[in-house]
């Protein structure tokens, strides 16, 4: 166990791991600017900010906060295979490119 604690901690200090949590929080940060959920970014940085009351690694942090969001939160809902009549009647486009329902954004 100790062995294990150890190699989890070099892998969290590590640059690439660094590198890939940023880009992935990026993203995340994107994809919640273009839902315009303020209840989701809210909670993103929130648990980023008490993961940083934890640890002084800031990729542990917005681990953290990526963890919650997606998977305890469930912000990223992504419905696929539907029909254009079915995501007109839950008000949503058809993309025919991703052949996937979205949501309108408002201008």
């Amino acid at each position: 166990m100790v062995k294990l604690v150890a190699q989890l901690n070099k892998v969290a200090r590590s640059q690439p791991f660094h590198f890939l949590v940023y880009a992935a929080a990026a993203f995340q940060v994107y994809k919640i600017a273009l839902d315009r959920s303020a209840y989701c970014g809210g909670m993103f940085l929130l648990t980023a900010a008490i993961g940083c009351q934890f640890t002084k690694n800031r990729a542990l942090c917005l681990l953290a906060g990526l963890v919650v969001t997606n998977f305890v939160v469930g912000c990223s809902k992504i419905v696929e295979g539907l029909s254009q009549e079915e995501c007109e009647e839950q008000g949503q486009i058809y993309d025919e490119a991703a052949d996937a329902c979205i949501d309108p954004v408002p201008i």
